[in-house]
């Protein structure tokens, strides 16, 4: 609330300035963007206009021809305007002016990622949440919002449905279509998995298109794909104090639990083909976690270092 006597903040003036921010490599204010977005509606309206317009302007710029030949690197010193023509500068300068957005930039992509052990709540402009699991990296594009790019980890998607434009999530091996739904993509060493949460997904590997419904997974690991059911309940499951799983190796479990814990965990090369059905609950005491695997999952668990081994039991 602003203080007495006091103009309200404008909308479109807060939503420039997260616009600005954003650009910054090392940003990081994805929480406090996320509460400034569902503070108000309009937050994320104007958002949303101002991140559009941003996006189109600068790709009329990137494709406008030069307006004269760029100066040589010592001319260029010289008069001080780097690698900026005067004419390009002068259009961006009005621009800044009209607009109140910043347009000189490398670029409109950007990333979003985690460290392990620690989880990101993002809202995007179009309403749609997602969720980072530890250890994961996103590529996204403000020039394409609807369009993301999973490059390591796992991410959930509670999508904001806009029939005109699809919800895309791209990741090695496919490219999942959301049809209104929440569902996660992870990344798996040697391949990837789609689970279905609600509602509908399509996805696309290779020439074949796979629709998957609640409770249905898709694993796509070393060029094979197998749809299986899972528990609608296990999927994200880790966003919450649980890791679910059905069937799963136990390298993907150790994998999990790197993530979410922030601690290697490694297994040993002879349990390395070794599946597990379990569900485990998290504490914030990575110790406490790891001493209640052995008698469920019927394995050792070894300290070793900073981390643990699974190991065969005596």
């Amino acid at each position: 609330m602003p203080e007495p006597g006091q103009a309200a903040p404008d909308p479109a003036a807060e939503a420039i300035a997260w616009l600005v921010r954003q650009r910054d490599p090392r940003f990081d204010e994805w929480e406090a963007f996320t509460r400034w977005l569902e503070a108000d509606p309009i937050h994320a309206e104007r958002y949303g206009d101002l991140a559009a317009l941003d996006a189109g302007v600068a790709e009329d710029l990137a494709a406008a021809p030069p307006a004269f030949e760029t100066p040589g690197a010592a001319q260029v010193e010289r008069r001080g305007v780097g690698i900026l023509p005067r004419a390009v500068a002068a259009v961006a300068a009005l621009v800044l002016v009209a607009v109140g957005i910043f347009l000189l930039r490398p670029g409109t992509a950007y990333e979003l990622a985690t460290p392990p052990g620690q989880t990101k709540r993002v809202q995007l402009a179009d309403g749609t949440r997602v969720i980072l699991r530890g250890d994961t990296r996103l590529r996204l594009d403000r020039a394409a919002p609807r369009e993301i790019a999973l490059q390591a980890g796992e991410a959930w998607f509670e999508v904001a449905h806009v029939p005109a434009t699809p919800f895309r999530v791209r990741f090695d091996g496919g490219v999942a279509e959301d049809l209104g739904t929440r569902f996660t993509v992870r990344h798996l060493g040697e391949g990837s998995e789609v689970a279905v949460a609600e509602g509908a997904v399509a996805v696309r590997a290779g020439p074949e298109r796979i629709d998957l419904t609640p409770g249905r997974r898709l694993r796509i690991e070393n060029g094979r794909r197998r749809v299986e059911p899972i528990d609608v309940r296990a999927v994200g499951a880790w966003a919450t104090t649980s890791l679910s799983y059905q069937d799963a190796a136990l390298s993907v479990v150790a994998a999990d639990l790197s993530r979410t814990l922030g601690v290697p965990v490694a297994v040993a090369p002879s349990l390395r083909g070794q599946r597990v059905t379990a569900t485990i609950q998290i504490e914030a005491d990575a110790d406490r976690s790891m001493a209640r695997l052995g008698p469920l999952l019927g394995i050792r668990v070894v300290r070793q270092g900073a981390g643990w081994v699974f190991a065969a039991p005596r």
